[in-house]
């Protein structure tokens, strides 16, 4: 069963009522659930699913053909024996029948795309009946291959980019018995990609969760961070050190060059890769975002939030895991420092529960930009999330701390706005780990712009 993509189905089905032949690219990470998207459609419609493998494109067009016949339930001829025939064939009957012909992994074999597209464009110039074929494509395919498959299908094709799930899309992976804190926990080691939410048992405790998916000898994602980049680069051993300098906190570009110990202007070009590979994103503080100049208040970190624990937590430590030593790992040098790596996660889903309540029509101003916001120190304890119109601004502090929030915290919050809104009128959240105190809550009420939101209500 798929959890979550109702969008995503609904816009295929959209498609699929659609006249004429259509085309659809899926894209989107390794695991984020691309092959679950396009299947669950497929069983639906009784579609053909055909799945390329690493091999050259004459193997993958003798399996297809032998697999084509295997699931069509429109009779495919027996004499029928070359992947252009078959296609034929499907192209025929789909002047009478809506045919789906799904490939995945066609990172595999991109030149597919480009002869499909040109069977079909043939096919419907010599046709008067419409074709009524749908091809859906698939594959962890790059920016650069995106814009291939744009020069070739031009204006024909729709792109769907899967993203990761947000934390309230993953609700239904978690145990109910959970705390609230390893929810938060569970969702950023897994960083929202469906492939690794699958892996939580949800008999095992959290503890267990973790030691399993990262630090048993032969855990799944122990190796995964290490793939994740290795497969994309050509020199991952500097990649590798500058995604743990960014994990253990060296976040501007100086700090990382000297942690890396490579010259400053050969950084960038490092820097640019991974920003355009979205595996790093650039922080730019709200208040600065419209000014044309340099901006010097920036910083760096790691997008997925599984990569961030990776590198953080497993990276260091690979050869002590292989030796069997996760356990000790897990109990001595994790576990303490959870905190740390939960209150960023925190300040993420704090960011994805403003853009559901906008959403809803339910937050305390229609914004029209959000970002962050701070003065000085880089730091998540002086951190703020800032949604802003031409008229309104909200400021909004995400506090993961142990302890329910008092009045006192209300009050210094009112005086941290940025000077450039000065003339825009103020709103407050606070979203809170534990809650507020009563005297908190009484402070609130009495103050309606102020806003008080706990993690046990983000649901």
């Amino acid at each position: 069963m798929i959890i979550g993509r109702h969008e995503e189905l609904n816009l295929l089905e959209t498609i699929y009522h659609l006249k004429g032949g259509q085309i659809v690219l899926v894209t989107g990470e390794k695991y984020v659930g691309k092959t679950a998207l396009i299947r669950e459609f497929s069983v639906q419609h009784n579609g053909i699913y055909l799945s390329a493998c690493n091999a050259s494109l004459a193997l993958n067009k003798l399996f297809f053909v032998k697999e084509i016949r295997m699931q069509c339930s429109l009779s495919i001829s027996e004499t029928l024996q070359d992947w252009n025939s078959v296609i034929q064939e499907l192209l025929k009957k789909s002047a009478g029948n809506r045919v789906i012909l799904i490939i995945d992994n066609i990172q595999y074999i991109l030149e597919i795309v480009g002869e499909l597209l040109q069977l079909l464009h043939n096919w419907k110039s010599q046709q008067t009946f419409p074709v009524r074929l749908m091809i859906v494509f698939a594959g962890d395919v790059t920016e650069e291959n995106c814009e291939f498959i744009r020069k070739i299908t031009g204006t024909e094709i729709t792109v769907i980019k899967l993203k990761p799930l947000t934390f309230l899309e993953a609700m239904p992976y978690y145990n109910t018995v959970y705390t609230d804190d390893e929810k938060i926990l569970l969702y950023g080691v897994t960083g929202g990609f469906p492939g690794f939410l699958n892996l939580i048992e949800p008999e095992k405790s959290f503890r267990d969760n973790l030691y399993k998916m990262f630090f048993e000898t032969n855990a799944y994602m122990f190796r995964c961070g290490r793939d994740w980049i290795e497969r994309r680069v050509r020199q991952p051993a500097v990649y590798h050190a500058i995604l743990y300098a960014i994990a253990s906190g060296k976040v501007r570009l100086g700090e990382i060059a000297e942690e890396v110990g490579i010259d400053y202007n050969k950084l960038s070009k490092y820097i640019g890769s991974l920003l355009n590979m979205g595996i790093i994103e650039r922080i730019i503080p709200a208040d600065e975002k419209q000014i044309n100049k340099q901006h010097k208040r920036t910083f760096y970190i790691i997008r997925n939030n599984m990569l961030l624990f990776w590198y953080h937590f497993v990276f260091p430590v690979q050869s002590s895991i292989q030796t069997g030593a996760g356990k000790k790992i897990l109990r001595t040098e994790v576990l303490s420092q959870l905190d740390t790596y939960a209150q960023k996660i925190f300040f993420d889903v704090c960011f994805q529960y403003c853009e559901a309540l906008k959403q809803k029509g339910n937050f305390s101003i229609n914004f029209q930009n959000i970002g962050y916001f701070w003065k000085q120190e880089i730091s998540l304890d002086k951190m703020f999330l800032i949604a802003f119109n031409t008229r309104q601004y909200c400021l909004m502090k995400c506090l993961w701390d142990k302890q329910k929030v008092s009045v006192r915290q209300l009050q210094e919050m009112e005086e941290e706005g940025p000077t450039e809104f000065v003339n825009k009128e103020v709103f407050n959240v606070v979203f809170s780990r534990k809650g507020f105190t009563g005297p908190a809550l009484q402070y609130s009420a009495k103050h309606p712009k102020i806003r008080l939101i706990s993690l046990y209500y983000m649901k």
